[in-house]
């Protein structure tokens, strides 16, 4: 926003990898999405170890990260730190996430992550506690308010989430639709509302497009935000995801055993 921004910056924001390589972002609210790609790389390392379904080796690894950001959260205040906060936060953020694919085991007999039980059982509940427990300890033990701020987002978030999930649950027409664009809704909304901002103050100041109630312009950029993301919906993130099952199909047909045919006949 009324800064300078170069070409080679923007086209390694294309790549997700601005970030490690010192680049800025063009985005903030799109930090997530280099997570959710090493999400996935630690996916595809744990399908080709034939660990992606076995719920004690997946909540093994949700625990040694968890106890890797522990282990870091005290450096931070110190000169000469091997990771700043941002940095060490990647080990939390793939430790939860991998926490919500026990957590779906737990709660979704479809789930085909195997069922939890024996040590599997014990590292979920343990890290969950650690989630909801143990962050607010280190937020009360760390020096800065950013710090402090963040990791006690994550223990809102967690109750909210446990929350609609097993005690308020809401399932209505309206709610069900609003979580199928809700990613396409992350994606766009800033970009939404910082283009009606830029176009309003280009806008003369007693015009009616700047005499507004506050409330007018929020509910105009929610409705084109809404509108845009059921677009990209089904224009993309739908055929996106059915080329996803596609390719996950032929990679299960090239994986199964092929069929005995003298023990069939």
């Amino acid at each position: 926003w009324k800064q300078p921004f170069g070409g080679r910056e923007l086209a390694w924001n294309f790549t997700l990898l601005q970030g490690a390589l010192g680049y800025r972002h063009a985005e903030g609210v799109y930090w997530t999405l280099p997570v959710e790609c090493v999400y996935y790389l630690v996916c595809t390392a744990l399908l080709l170890t034939r660990s992606l379904f076995d719920a004690r080796r997946v909540a093994i690894l949700a625990a040694v990260l968890l106890v890797v950001y522990a282990v870091l959260v005290p450096t931070f205040a110190r000169p000469g730190a091997r990771l700043d906060y941002d940095g060490a936060q990647w080990f939390l953020n793939l430790s939860i996430m991998l926490w919500g694919t026990l957590y779906r085991a737990h709660v979704d007999a479809r789930a085909e992550l195997r069922k939890l039980d024996g040590i599997a059982n014990v590292l979920f509940w343990t890290l969950l506690a650690g989630y909801v427990v143990a962050l607010p300890l280190l937020a009360w033990k760390t020096s800065t308010a950013y710090m402090q701020n963040s990791l006690w987002t994550y223990v809102v978030g967690f109750a909210i989430f446990l929350v609609g999930t097993r005690l308020v649950r809401i399932e209505t027409r309206v709610t069900d639709w609003l979580g199928r664009v809700s990613y396409s809704i992350y994606l766009f909304h800033v970009i939404v509302f910082t283009s009606l901002q830029w176009w309003l103050l280009r806008m003369p100041a007693g015009s009616i497009w700047r005499t507004q109630p506050f409330w007018a312009y929020v509910a105009g950029g929610l409705a084109i935000v809404l509108g845009v993301a059921t677009l990209t919906y089904y224009l993309v993130e739908k055929p996106g995801m059915r080329l996803g099952h596609r390719l996950a199909a032929r990679w299960e047909a090239r994986a199964a055993p092929a069929p005995d045919i003298a023990r069939a006949a």
